[in-house]
């Protein structure tokens, strides 16, 4: 969440989410505000909005909590509190009362509703890591490459370290709509597949 936005487009998906604000593309306030609007004209009386931590307005910047001392070579910004910035300004444009919730801890300890596609992935990340490693490779790690999406199809592959630490996969703008606002149907193809089967809990 904060440089890329894939954490908040599947919370969005995840959620029913009305609006998903991520860093690739800098939010307009107001085009937010009105989407919300409308929907209470239309009997909506609610709007779920998710915001990525890296989410900035446009010709504005990143809200910062503080910058910490990690040292050389990590990102020492600590990011924080933009949901509750953009619940402040709806607040106060549409006179609604909003919460700001930040799901931070709760997230992170979600892995009992993970899908088993994402578990069977995992396992066999590690498994094909630790075949690589008896194998005597090094400074290396396991990607996940798709096929297609439709049927869904992978392959796991062996790629050199230096070439994907410290990058950062942004989300393409096909994912999500002109308007900032929205994932699209581009997306929900993309992590559709990710969602599938329930693992079987003993």
């Amino acid at each position: 969440g904060r440089y890329a936005g894939w954490i908040a487009l599947e919370s969005a998906i995840a959620g029913g989410a009305d609006v998903a604000l991520i860093p690739e593309i800098p939010y307009d306030i107001n085009k937010v505000a009105t989407k919300i609007e409308n929907r209470k004209k239309r009997g909506k009386n609610f709007s779920i909005v998710v915001v990525a931590e890296g989410a900035k307005p446009k010709d504005g910047e990143m809200v910062v909590q503080n910058i910490r001392n990690n040292g050389a070579g990590v990102d020492n910004t600590k990011l924080g509190g933009v949901g509750q910035v953009i619940a402040e300004t709806i607040n106060r444009e549409l006179k609604l009362p909003i919460r700001s919730i930040e799901l931070n801890i709760p997230q992170r300890c979600a892995s009992h509703i993970s899908s088993l596609t994402d578990i069977e992935e995992a396992y066999n990340c590690g498994k094909k890591a630790l075949q690589f490693a008896t194998l005597n490779h090094t400074g290396k790690m396991i990607a996940i490459k798709r096929i297609s999406h439709n049927p869904y199809q992978i392959t796991y592959e062996m790629v050199d370290l230096a070439n994907v630490a410290n990058f950062v996969k942004k989300v393409p703008q096909n994912y999500i709509t002109n308007d900032g606002c929205n994932i699209t149907k581009d997306f929900i193809e993309y992590a559709l597949p990710l969602i599938q089967k329930e693992p079987l809990i003993i």
